[in-house]
């Protein structure tokens, strides 16, 4: 999926790639304001199984601070959510 080739940057894994990207920054980034140099953690060295805490640790210190229950894929349909109103305003502003 991460193949960075010119044969490879307009397959449908980086599409993927890219939309999975915007969902998961405009929700858990920029509104839950998670710290870019923190999140998101895929690889953690100090794990036995070197597995970061995406998708669970989110949710878990969010619902802590808010005491609200969301979910991982709550947060990323919130994000598409977010994504597509950001371009909706774009597009009625006149960029392309």
């Amino acid at each position: 999926m991460l193949d960075y080739s010119t044969d490879n940057i307009y397959s449908h894994h980086m599409a993927k790639l890219v939309a999975w990207h915007r969902r998961y920054t405009r929700f858990w980034k920029q509104s839950a304001l998670f710290c870019d140099l923190r999140w998101p953690v895929f690889f953690n060295s100090d794990t036995p199984d070197h597995r970061g805490i995406v998708g669970h640790g989110e949710p878990g210190f969010l619902n802590a601070v808010t005491g609200k229950t969301y979910s991982f894929d709550d947060g990323i349909a919130i994000g598409q959510k977010i994504w597509n109103l950001d371009n909706a305003i774009w597009t009625l502003q006149g960029r392309h």
